[in-house]
């Protein structure tokens, strides 16, 4: 009995794995809508810029932000900087998805 429900424990853990791993293989362009979604929408975009492993983001409203999309998506993590800044810590890849992001708003 105990081993059986060591295994349906281990295919609850690997479905939920793979359901959160599914982000990993969209596309840049992909990722940088759902980062516009994930940060409340174009609308609530003031400003985009980029550090070698960050974006940087004046939004209107920080309150709209998703936290766990953003973690979802590959955040390693975020700062708030004054009122309205947020910085998304993303890796490598934060200059394609800055760029992206800029040419849908």
């Amino acid at each position: 009995m105990g081993i059986l429900d060591s295994l349906k424990n281990l295919c609850c853990c690997s479905k939920k794995a793979t359901d959160e791993n599914n982000y990993s293989a969209l596309s840049l362009d992909e990722k940088a809508s759902k980062f516009i979604d994930a940060v409340g929408g174009k609308a609530n975009i003031e400003n985009i810029e980029f550090c070698i492993t960050r974006l940087r983001l004046t939004l209107n409203d920080r309150s709209l932000v998703n936290k766990g999309e953003l973690t979802k998506l590959g955040s390693k993590g975020n700062v708030k900087v004054g009122d309205k800044g947020l910085q998304i810590i993303i890796g490598s890849k934060a200059e394609e998805i800055a760029n992206l992001m800029q040419s849908k708003i």
